[in-house]
């Protein structure tokens, strides 16, 4: 499965200053990459303060490709702008690629870290390559809904679900297990579900 990748982060290169997107793999299209900059996290963006904070997003974007993204807080701007560089890794893949990880984006960002492809630029290269991610996840993981129905219990992940399909927006206020709240909920969708749900962390 190839994946193509995009970095967007705070820089001052020879188009422009500020957040942008810095570096690309060849295979993404124009409109797609456009819609990649305006999600992108900029400045202060991130909820928890420092360095350990953290943002997984995953949308649909225009071409039919979805993206799955990491942002991180990783070292300062180059304006000397106080607090971190906000440094968001994009990964573009297609309806097929993520039907191998079972519709879910978290799996598959999974898959992406433990084969080292998730990786922090000081300096990005001027073009990226894109990679081949290996491996299949299940549609479900007993062992984190077992825990799940445990703490917090099945009313309160009853309630999630059914606030998750019915309502048009969902805001999730969970510091200690937003996480694994997330990755439950993902995995009690039905697979033909997982792609139109769209959602951001961290923010």
């Amino acid at each position: 499965m190839l994946i193509e990748q995009a970095i967007f982060t705070s820089a001052q290169t020879a188009r422009s200053d500020g957040y942008q997107i810095v570096a690309h793999s060849p295979g993404i299209d124009e409109l797609d990459l456009r819609e990649i900059a305006v999600y992108g996290p900029s400045h202060d963006a991130l909820w928890e303060p420092g360095d350990d904070a953290s943002s997984v997003n995953f949308f649909p974007l225009p071409c039919g490709d979805y993206c799955v993204a990491k942002s991180t807080a990783s070292g300062q701007e180059y304006s000397a702008r106080r607090g971190p560089r906000i440094y968001t890794q994009c990964l573009v893949v297609t309806a097929e690629t993520l039907a191998a990880f079972s519709n879910n984006a978290l799996a598959l960002l999974a898959a992406a870290f433990a084969q080292g492809h998730l990786r922090v630029y000081e300096q990005a290269p001027p073009e990226l390559e894109p990679f081949r991610l290996c491996g299949r996840s299940a549609t479900v993981d007993e062992a984190l809904l077992t825990r799940l129905l445990s703490e917090p219990g099945i009313t309160w992940l009853q309630t999630l679900i059914e606030a998750a399909v019915t309502a048009p927006n969902l805001a999730l206020l969970a510091p200690n297990h937003a996480q694994r709240l997330l990755a439950g909920l993902i995995q009690c969708l039905p697979l033909e579900c997982r792609l139109q749900f769209s959602f951001s962390t961290g923010l």
